[in-house]
């Protein structure tokens, strides 16, 4: 009989003895799949909303006379629209107005707005759908007076989708204009991607605020996909051929404080760059979600290497049993590790059965209420969203880890002679 079937053989004929070793490893791989799916689910509605505000995962800016004056970005987006959309990528205009005097009025009450965003929502549509409203959500049409308002907004004013709402705010002449606008879309973020911020037709905008025709200050293009470095790297040396580039910043200010020496030059901006200020959030959030499974993963360990060295203790006679028969130390050690690859396993297998309980009762919660929360969230909830290989990392870590703390808390049973081990009772 070889060990893999012996081993067997203590796991089925014994299940009571490795219920708890097999609860432990169950719900500790469970919740660590959970966790690190939720770091993954915060980070992943994190970067939509940030993509959503920037307009895109890539953004270009240009320097002109020392400043981010606004250009013919039309014109520009002719002449680099193929080379985009050739590589999947949704390439717009953006204007993001800020200026102190910009408020919306309703009944008598005003509510200061902190931006206001013109987009083109024709280009922008697959954007815009991942949008979280409370309230409407058909798209603004071009050139017309819709404007999407954030639930902040809406509270405070009391307004509702079809309400008339006046705007008014400075143009780039520096004169008052006001104007009427319709809510067409409530937006339900409070963060800083949401909060007073509004969105407007980007044609609507531009006449409003007294742009010429077709001009703007960015342009962003929007991937479906996560961009990797060498990826942007390959972009940014593309992109020598249309523009002078200037060099890729690892944070935007970079860029905007050199705009006299940067005269004439091009920046690609990535999310990474716009969100600089915002990063030390994903890095702490790293930092808490992998410390919570190192612990996880170090219960786990100890928890069955614990109690495997108990085990050991009560099977002393059966040791005695397997060295008379000629098996050695180290046999004995394999065949407790083996049982602990089939207890293992079996636990990950089960461990799916528990998380998705735990993500289901974990996707009932609307966590809205929790406002520091809201920018990790869609549609008010948490996603978890654990990647395969993810997955497969924790099992081999945690079979790796688990082997190691048995071997070393069972190696010291083995040693026995086998006429006294054979001589034990329990």
């Amino acid at each position: 009989m070889t060990l893999s079937s012996i081993a067997f053989r203590s796991l089925k004929f014994e299940p009571k003895r490795y219920l708890l070793l097999f609860l432990v490893a169950s719900i500790g791989i469970a919740l660590t799949i959970t966790a690190i799916g939720m770091m993954n689910g915060l980070i992943s509605s994190f970067n939509n909303k940030a993509r959503i505000y920037y307009g895109g995962d890539l953004m270009l800016l240009h320097s002109s006379n020392g400043s981010l004056g606004w250009y013919s970005t039309e014109e520009t987006i002719s002449k680099i629209e193929p080379y985009f959309t050739s590589k999947d990528f949704i390439i717009s205009s953006r204007i993001d107005y800020e200026n102190d005097n910009t408020y919306l009025f309703f009944e008598g009450e005003s509510f200061k707005q902190r931006k206001i965003k013109g987009v083109d929502f024709n280009k922008e549509e697959k954007l815009f759908s991942s949008l979280t409203f409370a309230e409407g959500s058909r798209k603004i049409q071009k050139g017309t007076n819709g404007i999407y308002i954030s639930s902040a907004t809406a509270d405070y004013l009391k307004l509702k989708i079809g309400d008339e709402v006046l705007l008014m705010l400075k143009t780039v002449n520096n004169y008052t204009e006001t104007t009427n606008l319709i809510v067409q879309g409530i937006f339900q973020d409070s963060s800083l991607f949401g909060a007073n911020v509004s969105y407007l037709d980007l044609e609507f905008l531009r006449n409003l605020i007294n742009y010429p025709k077709d001009y703007s200050i960015s342009i962003g293009a929007f991937s479906n996909k996560d961009l990797s470095t060498a990826q942007i790297l390959f972009i940014q040396n593309d992109l020598n051929q249309f523009f002078d580039m200037y060099p890729i910043v690892e944070d935007k200010q970079d860029f905007i404080d050199n705009l006299y020496k940067a005269k004439g030059k091009t920046a690609l901006i990535t999310l990474t760059s716009n969100l600089e200020n915002l990063n030390f959030l994903i890095l702490a959030m790293h930092i808490i979600i992998y410390i919570i499974i190192a612990i996880l993963i170090l219960i786990i360990a100890i928890g069955i290497g614990s109690t495997y060295k108990v085990i050991a203790v009560k099977r002393t006679n059966e040791i005695g049993m397997y060295m008379a028969l000629g098996l050695a130390p180290k046999g004995i050690i394999n065949l407790f590790l083996i049982e602990v690859v089939y207890l293992m396993s079996a636990a990950f297998i089960s461990s799916f059965l528990i998380y998705f309980i735990l993500s289901f009762a974990i996707n009932l919660v609307d966590f809205t209420a929790i406002p520091a929360l809201d920018i990790f969230l869609m549609n008010g909830k948490i996603l978890i969203q654990p990647s395969i290989l993810q997955v497969i990392a924790i099992y081999g870590i945690v079979i790796v880890t688990t082997l190691i703390f048995v071997y070393f808390t069972i190696r010291k049973c083995v040693k026995i002679n086998p006429v006294d081990a054979l001589s034990v009772t329990e």
